[in-house]
């Protein structure tokens, strides 16, 4: 008796962006739903797993304010100090 032909998996989609490793853990049922959803659809479990989360939170929007947009410098802004008259002082 021959063994049938393995089944041939579509890769993982090419990303643009920086990749991280990283792991879940999950129950034994969803593992076996995972595996067998991925056979189904004709991927591994990673690239389905990447597909299902990346609809999931497709709403989700992050914003980094730790870079610099280059728009607004301290120089465009004018100092508080000099905002100040010194009537406002006496009424405070």
């Amino acid at each position: 008796m021959a063994t049938p032909n393995p089944r041939k998996r579509k890769a993982a989609a090419v990303q643009n962006e920086r990749t991280v490793k990283t792991s879940l853990v999950m129950g034994a049922s969803l593992h076996l739903q995972l595996s067998a959803a991925a056979s189904i659809a004709g991927v591994d479990r990673n690239a389905l797993a990447i597909e299902i989360l990346t609809e999931a939170l497709r709403g989700i929007v992050i914003v980094d304010r730790r870079k610099n947009s280059g728009r607004a410098v301290a120089s465009d802004r004018p100092d508080p100090a000099s905002l100040l008259s010194s009537d406002d002082e006496i009424a405070a």
